[in-house]
């Protein structure tokens, strides 16, 4: 019997617990073999103890994760407990079915204070965190149930605390004052909605703390000049004492104004028709009504036939050609909208399906002389017991709008039409000017391998012959052609990169970038560098493109940190602020070099700018051109910061699938 068995006692409560407690424990000695396996173990792993006992945990349970064992190792070493929590942890031991579970694991010691081995205790949480999940899930639902009904409602309504605090307001109240509700809780009503420091004389409120019963009051509210019933309906707690009241504003505003329109005099009224800015005029239908259950088409038959103008004011008689409003009287409403017109009818027809009520249509109408003209009508209808007697319209004369309109809209289509002349024209030629780049570049590569070829061979053959002024001339050429050369191959692929069939596939930009960094690199370069290459996700995109843009971009960093002690290169992806100030996620390229001054950042990108003399840093200053175009037909971004001798940073961005898919759909259209 080993160290651990020994220290059990044999305390028959103490093992009732190991072996019918709802937790698992595992007990190891100070070599990792396993000396006790509680039946709660067993049977979550479907391993006996006979089979555990004398084992390690990674020999029993291949799966137990690195995690566990290292835990195990820790506490043995330092002598402290650990905690493993399900939040940074899928799982403590490799169970037979999946569960979260938290595991304690306590060094265990002798009585020279040695430790001898660790006790794992582990505790499956997952049925607690079902149901401690389903009744918060209960909760919010039934929360979001009362919530989505006090919103709901058409009417302001607001509950208050027995201090006439607000303790809630539903969105109907939020539009009223004008204020989210977030701003309207905890404030009193009564400076709310009077802006007064207590409750007014007839506050409804006031009423229910003294009789406690509920109390409707009609209010007129001069903050909003607006008359509400106000209903307030007490609510009590278990000891009957008043905690809450909730109220409810009834906004009677409109039948307040329609009884006192109601009351004006026949005189007024026609005075108020005869004299208004706006075109006005009565509809009666002659003979009998029209019975709102008829189908709509025969409805609009019988106004065609039956409704005639009874009344109208100068401006509507002016708005078709008459100066005596009384000339149209006797009108039927065809000669005021032509059945000819499609949109006419269906304007009717709109006006009964909506109630016999429409406002802010546009109508086309003919005048005295024949000509059409176009009017923003509104309708509204008249129902004697369920069938139509009169209509009121009123309408604006917009026939000089819609031709001003005719005429922007026909600018429009010329300015756009012009536009688009002059973006094929500008497509053409810079396409004529990479095939003519694509062409030269193409061509001169005969003629360089010629001088190449020649130069090798005088150099060669005739070297010794050669004074030593002419071998450094054969020398020169050489170098030149192969910079010549190099620029030739630049162009070429600049020139690709905008002829090139784009293909869009998801790329994974951590491997390609970790790959490019090796093809840019010897082993000595790797060995002085300090990479850091973070998890940046994936894009969608070309992904011979993507190669080049980053083979030009690590290149560069390479390059321009060569001369650093310990050149120090990352690559990852983050928020930047682009040069428009707005910030965006980026990939980004950083090194240590030796940067560049920001003044001259506008020439990075451009063709054959160098900031730095060849002979310090070779390159034909194509690379950056090469990497703006790659963006630019990734409908992305580039852009670089720096500071001399402080290295650079180079960020970019590509495309979404989204705005991708947004963008080819519009172009389809």
């Amino acid at each position: 019997m080993n160290a651990i068995q020994k220290s059990i006692p044999r305390d028959p409560f103490l093992h009732a617990l190991l072996d019918h407690g709802d937790f698992g424990i595992v007990c190891m000695n100070d070599e990792g073999c396993i000396v006790r396996w509680n039946p709660w173990i067993a049977e979550r792993t479907s391993t006996q103890p006979e089979q555990a006992v004398g084992k390690s945990l990674s020999e029993i349970l291949p799966g137990t994760p690195k995690a566990t064992l290292e835990a195990c190792r820790q506490a043995m070493i330092t002598g402290s407990p650990r905690v493993m929590s399900p939040v940074l942890h899928r799982f403590i031991l490799p169970f037979s079915r999946p569960s979260l579970q938290i595991g304690r694991i306590f060094p265990a010691f002798n009585e020279e204070n040695r430790c001898i081995g660790v006790v794992v205790v582990v505790n499956d949480v997952t049925p607690a965190l079902d149901f401690e999940n389903f009744v918060q899930k209960r909760v919010r639902l039934e929360q979001k149930d009362r919530e989505d009904i006090f919103n709901a409602m058409a009417h302001p309504a607001f509950i208050l605390d027995p201090d006439f605090r607000i303790l809630d307001a539903n969105r109907a109240m939020s539009d009223l004052l004008g204020m989210p509700i977030d701003a309207i809780i905890g404030q009193s009503c009564h400076h709310l909605l009077h802006d007064a420091d207590r409750p007014i004389d007839r506050c409804p409120m006031l009423l229910v703390q003294r009789c406690s019963a509920q109390q409707q009051t009609e209010i007129h509210f001069e903050k909003f000049d607006r008359h509400f019933i106000v209903s307030c309906t007490p609510v009590f707690d278990e000891e009957n004492r008043l905690c809450k009241m909730i109220n409810i504003l009834m906004d009677i505003t409109e039948q307040k104004q329609i009884e006192a329109a109601l009351r004006l005099s026949e005189e007024r009224y026609q005075a108020f028709v005869k004299q208004s800015s706006e075109a006005i005029c009565l509809f009666e239908i002659e003979h009998s009504p029209i019975e709102s259950h008829f189908p709509v088409d025969d409805q609009i038959d019988l106004l065609y036939e039956h409704a005639v103008i009874r009344e109208c004011n100068r401006m509507f008689a002016a708005s078709h050609g008459y100066e005596d409003p009384d000339e149209m009287i006797g009108f039927r409403i065809g000669q005021v909208f032509p059945r000819l017109a499609p949109e006419n009818v269906a304007y009717l027809r709109q006006f009964i399906q909506d109630g016999y009520h429409i406002s802010n249509t546009e109508t086309k109408e003919l005048a005295r002389d024949g000509s059409l003209r176009y009017f923003l009508n509104s309708l509204i209808g008249h129902l004697d017991d369920g069938r139509l007697v009169r209509i009121w319209g009123a309408k604006q004369d917009i026939t000089k709008i819609k031709r001003v309109e005719e005429e922007i809209r026909k600018l429009n289509a010329e300015l756009e039409q012009r536009v688009a002349d002059r973006t094929a024209q500008l497509t053409a030629v810079n396409r004529e000017l990479e095939a003519f780049a694509f062409s030269v570049s193409h061509d001169l590569r005969a003629p360089l391998r010629a001088i190449e070829g020649y130069t090798r061979i005088l150099a060669e053959d005739y070297g010794p012959r050669l004074d030593p002024e002419g071998r450094r001339i054969c020398s020169t050429i050489q170098n030149n052609t192969q910079n010549l050369r190099r620029l030739i191959e630049d162009l070429l692929a600049y020139s690709r990169t905008a002829r090139s069939e784009m293909e869009r596939i998801p790329v994974d930009m951590k491997s390609m970038a970790y790959s490019i960094y090796h093809e840019a690199t010897t082993p000595e370069d790797r060995g002085r560098i300090d990479l850091v290459l973070a998890d940046i996700p994936m894009a969608i995109g070309d992904p011979t493109l993507l190669r080049r843009l980053w083979m030009n971009l690590l290149s560069n960093a390479v390059k321009f940190s060569a001369k650093k002690d310990r050149p120090r290169i990352e690559i990852g992806y983050d928020t930047a602020i682009d040069p428009e100030g707005t910030p965006r996620q980026a990939y980004f390229v950083r090194d240590n070099g030796v940067g560049f001054d920001m003044r001259y950042a506008h020439k990075l990108f451009a063709m054959f700018q160098r900031l730095h003399g060849a002979a310090e840093f070779e390159g034909t200053g194509m690379g950056l051109a090469i990497a703006l175009r790659i963006i630019q037909r990734h409908a992305g971004k580039i852009w670089a910061e720096g500071e001399p001798e402080n290295g650079a940073t180079f960020h970019f961005t590509l495309e979404s699938e989204e705005s991708h898919e947004t963008s080819r759909s519009r172009a389809d259209r």
